[in-house]
């Protein structure tokens, strides 16, 4: 129209058709996407209502802090599955889980703080053994169990759980290869003595 001048009616209504007629699957298309988008935003506002009510429930009573942990983390699984939402509608959503699922992880992270201390003072105690006692092995035994028993009711974060495993099992170890090195010496001491012995009856 611009470099040719308008053209006829006919011509356009003609163009008009085609057009639409292009376009139709198209608004087929976006349409099932709105739809969708609409149903992910009702999925969405019902699961809120759902974690609040789980988050109330779990942190009654005695918490269970392997189940709150496993919470946290479906939750998160969970929520990026819902699929997508209009943008008007997303930072809302998104700030209203966090602060659906913070109680839970608040008290959960605080509670791994805790555990990481506790688990720090289980390591002070296999090095505040003595590797030349008799009970010593009974000792780390029952640390042992101490620190299984703890593991299994506080999971903490992978990293944090190697880390702290790591000095836990290098303090045992530091305790059996003092108590293993005394045990060569006092060997070496009593081959020493039996040989001056057989010397003297000789």
């Amino acid at each position: 129209d611009a470099t040719s001048g308008a053209a006829g009616k006919e011509v356009w209504e003609r163009f008009d058709a085609a057009c639409h007629l292009a376009y139709a699957p198209a608004a087929l298309h976006f349409q099932q996407q709105a739809e969708q988008r609409k149903a992910n935003l009702e999925a969405a506002e019902a699961a809120l209502l759902a974690l609040r009510a789980s988050v109330e429930q779990l942190l009654q009573g005695a918490p269970d802090w392997k189940k709150i942990a496993n919470f946290c983390m479906q939750s998160q699984q969970d929520w990026k599955k819902l699929g997508h939402v209009d943008r008007k509608h997303k930072s809302r959503l998104d700030a209203d889980f966090e602060a659906a699922v913070h109680p839970a992880q608040q008290a959960l992270d605080q509670r791994r703080k805790e555990e990481i201390l506790s688990r720090e003072s289980l390591i002070a105690e296999v090095l505040s053994l003595d590797p030349m006692q008799r009970n010593t092995t009974d000792q780390l035994k029952a640390l042992q169990q101490r620190w299984q028993a703890q593991a299994a009711a506080v999971p903490l974060r992978r990293k944090d759980e190697q880390v702290l495993w790591d000095k836990y099992r290098a303090a045992c170890d530091g305790i059996f290869a003092q108590r293993k090195q005394a045990s060569g010496e006092a060997d070496a001491q009593r081959r020493e003595n039996l040989a001056s012995k057989l010397a003297i009856c000789a």
